[in-house]
C-alpha cells in the first residue's frame, strides 16, 4: 500500500469507529482503506474525510464563512455571443462541435499563405511542430477534413475560439500584454463536407449561407447579409467571398478548389465549404444596434408549447421562416426539433417541425392560444412553407 493519510488530534473515537466499520485498519496515526476502496475511490485525505462526513451527517458540520468574498460576473456580451452561437449550431443547425488548439504548424500554413506575412511564434511551443498561432481556423479544418474524409460521406462540424490577426494594435489601458500588443478576436469556424451531391441545391455553399443567416438570426441580427467575391487560388474562383453584414465584413466563405482538395487526400469532387465568422465584430454590431432589455417570466405568466411540421422546398435555410414566427407578439420562442426528408413528401420537399412557445397574461382561453397558432400558421404560408398534415 502506498502513503496513507495521517489522523490528527481533532479526529474523535466516533471517526474511528465509522472508519472501522467501513472497513478501514487504524493503526496509530496511519489510515489504510480497505482493499475495495483503493485507489479507485479512496486517493487522498481529503475521501476518508468525506466518508467520516457521509456517515456522521453533514447537518452536524458547522457551517464556516468562506475565507474570500465571492463576487458575481460580471455581464460578458461576448460570452452571450459565444454561447448562443454554439446553441444555435447544435440545435438548430445540427453541426458538431470539434475540439481545437490555437497553433498550427508552418507547413499547413504555407499551403494557404506567405509565411512573410505576420504570424505569432512561440519560443517555447507545447508541440515543436506547430509553432505558429492560428489566424484563422483553416489550417485546422481542413485537416481535420483530411482525416474524416476517409471515414465518412459527410459531416458538418464548427468550433469557437480565439485567432490573432496581422492588425497591430497598442493599448496601454489594456489589462495584459496579449491585449495590449496583438489583436486578439474571437471566431467561429464552420466546415461542411459532401462526398458527393445529387443536385446543385444540396451544394455546401448554399447550405452554409443558410446556416450563417439562422446564426445571425439568432444573434438578433436581421438585416440582409451582402457577399463580395475575393479570388484565392487554393478556393473555387466563383464559390469565394467575403461575408458582409451593414458594411462591415463580419466573416469569410470559402468552397475548396478540386487542387486543393488533392493535395489533401480529400476526393476532388467532394462538396467541400469553409466559414469563418468574427464573432468580435458581430458582437461590436450588437452592441451598437438597438438597446436590448432583459426580462423574467413570472408565476403570474401562462406559457403553452406548441408543435408545427412545415413542408418547405428542399434548399430552404429556414432564417425567413423563423423571423415572420417570431414577429409575433405573444411567440417568445421558436425552436427546430426535427428536420426529415424522404418518404411521403413530395420530390424536392424536406419537413421542419418546430416548438413555439407562448407567453400570455395567465387568462389566455383555448380560442386565443388557437388564434395565435393560425397566425404563426399564416406567417409560416407567406414564405411559401405549407402546414404538414
Amino acid at each position: 500500500m502506498t502513503n496513507t493519510p495521517t489522523l490528527t488530534t481533532n479526529f474523535t473515537e466516533k471517526a474511528k469507529t465509522i472508519l472501522t466499520a467501513l472497513g478501514f485498519e487504524i493503526n496509530e496515526n496511519t489510515v489504510t482503506p480497505p482493499l475495495w476502496r483503493w485507489p479507485e475511490d479512496i486517493t487522498i485525505p481529503e475521501d476518508i474525510t468525506e466518508e467520516v462526513a457521509r456517515i456522521r451527517g453533514y447537518e452536524h458540520i458547522d457551517n464556516i464563512p468562506a475565507k474570500t468574498e465571492i463576487k458575481n460576473q460580471t455581464f460578458e456580451p461576448m460570452v452571450e455571443v459565444i454561447r448562443t452561437t454554439e446553441q444555435c449550431l447544435v440545435e438548430k443547425c445540427r453541426l458538431t462541435q470539434v475540439e481545437t488548439y490555437p497553433w498550427v504548424s508552418e507547413k499547413i500554413v504555407a499551403v494557404f499563405t506567405s509565411l512573410e506575412l505576420w504570424f505569432l511564434k512561440l519560443q517555447n511551443p507545447v508541440n515543436p511542430e506547430c509553432p505558429l498561432l492560428r489566424d484563422s481556423f483553416l489550417y485546422q479544418f481542413i485537416q481535420i477534413a483530411t482525416k474524416n474524409a476517409k471515414f465518412f460521406d459527410e459531416f458538418w462540424i464548427f468550433d469557437t475560439g480565439k485567432i490573432r490577426t496581422n492588425e497591430q494594435v497598442h493599448n496601454d489601458e489594456a489589462p495584459h500584454y496579449a491585449k495590449a500588443h496583438i489583436n486578439e478576436q474571437f471566431a467561429t469556424g464552420i466546415l461542411l463536407y459532401k462526398k458527393s451531391t445529387k443536385s446543385w441545391e444540396q451544394d455546401t455553399l448554399l447550405e452554409a449561407k443558410g446556416i450563417v443567416q439562422t446564426l445571425l438570426t439568432s444573434l438578433g441580427l436581421h438585416q440582409e447579409v451582402s457577399y463580395q467575391q475575393t479570388s484565392f487560388s487554393y478556393f473555387h474562383p466563383k464559390k469565394q467571398g467575403k461575408i458582409m453584414y451593414q458594411g462591415q465584413q463580419i466573416g469569410k466563405i470559402w468552397a475548396f478548389h478540386p487542387l486543393t482538395l488533392k493535395e489533401h487526400k480529400i476526393p476532388e469532387n467532394a462538396n467541400t465549404c469553409f466559414v469563418e465568422l468574427n464573432q468580435t465584430v458581430i458582437e461590436q454590431i450588437k452592441s451598437q444596434g438597438e438597446e436590448k432589455t432583459y426580462g423574467y417570466e413570472t408565476t403570474q405568466d401562462q406559457i403553452v408549447r406548441r408543435d408545427l411540421s412545415f413542408v418547405v422546398e428542399e434548399q430552404s435555410d429556414f432564417s425567413e421562416l423563423f423571423k415572420r414566427i417570431q414577429s409575433l407578439s405573444e411567440i417568445k420562442e421558436v425552436e427546430v426539433f426535427d428536420l426529415y426528408q424522404g418518404e411521403n413528401l413530395p420530390e424536392g420537399k424536406k419537413s421542419i417541425s418546430i416548438k413555439i412557445k407562448i407567453v400570455g397574461e395567465g387568462n389566455m382561453t383555448t380560442e386565443q392560444i388557437n388564434e395565435v397558432m393560425q397566425k404563426a400558421i399564416k406567417k409560416a404560408e407567406s414564405v411559401g412553407a405549407e402546414l404538414r398534415g
